[in-house]
């Protein structure tokens, strides 16, 4: 009911009736963006790497009306903290908190766009008896010093938190009126016309909610003894005449009018507050920073450590350069990818919560989380590329790190998309192996491209890998001559590809090197378009996949 009333109910529900706010009809999606109503659910969703107080300012950036400043939506924040007694955790993890701040960190969430009307679903869920009846009391001050109305919906209230509350509404199965009234007329009326014994109002109310079972139905009765004689009392005949006489006794030009009430960041301000939270929690993210960066470094020093020998004069030389960049490339794209399958999958629900909100759009979070990305990419490969580059013979250091950056983003775009279709990141990684198993057997590296099958030949196309190592072998070996004794023909490579050598002077040219692997520079600009085509291509289709799912989940 709380969801069909702030209009965040799905759109496949079939729901009959109107909704009305002071006066106005009220659609779905006027509903669900107006500031007047608040709506604090049962189970909030947090980011939990923000705290409670950048969780808010993030919140009031997005959400407040567009006419005011930005220090004015800041003050506004630090009024509600105060008046939610949070400010004593405002620094703190929202991952940390306990579960009564939580609840009154959804109560300032829902309060920043001075709401006339706030629905709460289960305040005191999961709260220990003390911290529900403080809340409780908070949010009666806040409905008597804000002049709001406050519909808490509670489904077992103790005598404590019966107190705080002006106006039961009591509703039982199938969503029929069993009573509306102060406290005192529903005791009066449970005791009298629904042949309760005298007991508390509380004990009235848990009698009748109690869940019906195959031996005692005995809920099942009071519930419709009290539908009847609530009918027969007239009193929900009152009620709607009441409704009606205040409906037309406001002032119309107090009421808000439609366009008044629809007020969207621009898309400028989705991204630059997105950017800032998206920054704020990579950045206290173990995985992203730390066990990364460390494990990206150890990495980099065990490869420069095992291909330090590699030297010109080696017979091997080719061979071992070859075997180093297949295998840098390969550990530097599955750390950065394994970080994109797990977190897409793992922020989906997080983001049609907020996107239901109306706080941004995907594409905003697309684009932020995409700038994010590349941030780190272009730290971790230059890092990563130049500790194996000090180490070792490769060449062209501000060409290779460049090119490496391009294709770790072409990389992580795949992950993009496999996490796209993914239900979660458990199935994102399942799915991920095979196919990253299988560009890689079609990058050349393992098996010479040219002896494929006819009909087979047409595979390497498909994978960003094989553009890729194409890429970076004229890289490394562009503007590289090599001499040997005459007698080299102890490398496999060469004894593999001898024909393509010029085995009379014993000289090999940079352009016999790249020949030997099937490729020239004449392709280089063929690869790169391949490479950039796949960037876009895959990023283009998993924004399309994850927009989808996000609208299908309304």
């Amino acid at each position: 009911m709380m969801n069909v009333l702030s209009g965040r109910h799905g759109r496949y529900l079939n729901i009959t009736g109107d909704v009305y706010l002071n006066d106005c009809m009220m659609t779905r999606s006027q509903r669900a963006l107006t500031g007047l109503i608040g709506h604090v659910e049962q189970q909030e969703l947090f980011l939990e790497t923000t705290t409670l107080e950048e969780h808010l300012v993030f919140q009031a950036m997005l959400r407040m009306p567009q006419t005011m400043k930005d220090n004015e939506r800041l003050e506004h924040v630090e009024n509600i903290m105060q008046q939610l007694n949070v400010v004593d955790c405002r620094n703190t993890f929202i991952g940390r908190l306990s579960g009564g701040e939580k609840k009154r960190l959804s109560f300032a969430t829902a309060l920043l766009t001075r709401p006339q009307v706030v629905l709460i679903d289960e305040p005191t869920s999961g709260l220990d008896t003390f911290s529900a009846k403080s809340l409780m009391k908070i949010i009666r001050s806040m409905a008597v010093e804000r002049e709001q109305a406050i519909i808490v919906v509670l489904h077992q209230p103790t005598g404590d938190i019966l107190d705080v509350i002006d106006i039961l509404y009591f509703i039982v199965d199938g969503g029929r009126q069993a009573f509306y009234g102060t406290k005192t007329e529903a005791q009066q009326f449970f005791i009298t016309q629904c042949q309760l014994p005298s007991m508390p109002l509380d004990m009235c109310i848990e009698k009748l909610s109690a869940p019906a079972s195959i031996v005692d139905d005995q809920s099942m009765i009071l519930q419709e003894i009290a539908v009847q004689q609530y009918g027969r009392s007239g009193q929900d005949q009152i009620l709607e005449t009441t409704i009606e006489s205040h409906l037309k006794s406001i002032d119309k030009h107090d009421i808000p009018t439609v366009t008044d009430i629809l007020q969207r960041s621009s898309f400028g301000r989705q991204l630059k507050w997105l950017l800032w939270r998206s920054l704020l929690s990579a950045k206290r993210n173990s995985k992203r920073t730390t066990n990364l960066f460390f494990r990206l470094v150890i990495m980099a020093i065990i490869l420069g450590v095992l291909f330090f020998h590699t030297t010109r004069k080696s017979l091997d030389y080719i061979v071992n350069i070859d075997a180093l960049l297949f295998v840098l490339f390969m550990s530097l794209l599955e750390s950065n990818m394994s970080l994109t399958l797990v977190e897409i999958p793992n922020e989906h629900e997080m983001v049609v919560f907020e996107y239901r909100r109306h706080l941004y759009s995907v594409g905003a979070y697309y684009i932020s989380r995409l700038v994010i990305d590349t941030f780190f990419h272009v730290i971790s490969a230059t890092v990563y590329i130049s500790i194996i580059v000090s180490m070792t013979d490769l060449h062209h250091w501000i060409i290779l790190v460049c090119l490496t950056i391009l294709i770790v983003m072409t990389a992580c775009a795949s992950a993009a998309l496999i996490a796209a279709v993914s239900s979660s990141a458990r199935t994102a990684l399942l799915y991920s192996q095979p196919i990253q198993n299988l560009f890689r057997a079609l990058t050349g590296f393992f098996i010479n491209l040219h002896s494929l099958p006819v009909f087979l030949r047409w595979l390497p196309y498909i994978s960003y890998m094989h553009y890729a190592y194409q890429l970076i072998l004229v890289v490394q070996w562009w503007k590289t001559d090599l001499n040997y004794p005459c007698d080299f023909t102890t490398s496999h490579k060469l004894t593999t590809n001898s024909t393509l050598f010029n085995n009379d002077t014993c000289s090999i040219s940079d352009t016999d090197i790249i020949t030997c692997f099937h490729t020239s520079y004449r392709t280089v600009g063929y690869n790169m378009a391949g490479l950039i085509s796949f960037l876009f291509g895959f990023h283009i289709l998993a924004f399309i996949i994850i927009f989808y799912r996000i609208r299908r989940a309304l």
